[in-house]
């Protein structure tokens, strides 16, 4: 039997995925102008709802992005998204960018306006009989900004890191600097 095709949320609307389209002169493709936050639900309920949403609310004070009125709901947008396509057991996504502006140059937009989107990812159910699993991981160098506190959606470090601990035989990266990890 086929799955329907997910559903997202963009930019107001609940859409097909195949019919979600961004400009390709989002400030998020050409400069990593925007912020992210992952959340995890469980049989239909969400992990730390109000913990993701401030620290969403904390990285766009941080990069300087009004939150919208549907940054604002993004709790009920997300419970409804979850539903719409019937995944209790899910990821989901949550990205801010400061939106399109043309021509590309970096000062900030005078009215920017920002581009939300949505995406939920289906996950396993939390087996709470079954040993926890087990991964190796390498420590290797943070390469990241130094302001690494803002989950900002340029990631390229991360992926990196990732790689040198792929590289080296391990499944996971814990970065350090500075003394710490």
């Amino acid at each position: 039997m086929a799955h329907p095709e997910p559903i997202v949320f963009l930019n107001g609307q609940f859409v097909p995925r195949s019919a979600a389209t961004m400009d390709i002169e989002d400030r998020g493709t050409m400069f990593g102008d925007g912020v992210y936050e992952v959340i995890r639900y469980y049989a239909g309920k969400p992990l730390a709802m109000k913990e993701h949403l401030a620290r969403l609310k904390q990285s766009l004070k941080a990069i300087r992005i009004e939150p919208t009125d549907d940054v604002l709901r993004l709790d009920a947008i997300t419970d409804a998204l979850v539903n719409r396509n019937r995944m209790p057991e899910a990821r989901v996504y949550w990205q801010v960018t400061r939106g399109p502006a043309s021509p590309r140059r970096y000062p900030i937009p005078a009215e920017p306006k920002s581009t939300l989107l949505v995406l939920t990812y289906p996950d396993a159910p939390l087996e709470t009989q079954s040993p926890v699993p087990t991964i190796t991981a390498a420590v290797v160098p943070d390469e990241r900004w130094h302001r690494c506190s803002i989950k900002t959606v340029m990631l390229l470090p991360s992926v990196l890191a990732l790689h040198k601990a792929i590289d080296r035989g391990a499944q996971a990266a814990i970065l350090h600097c500075a003394g710490g990890v």
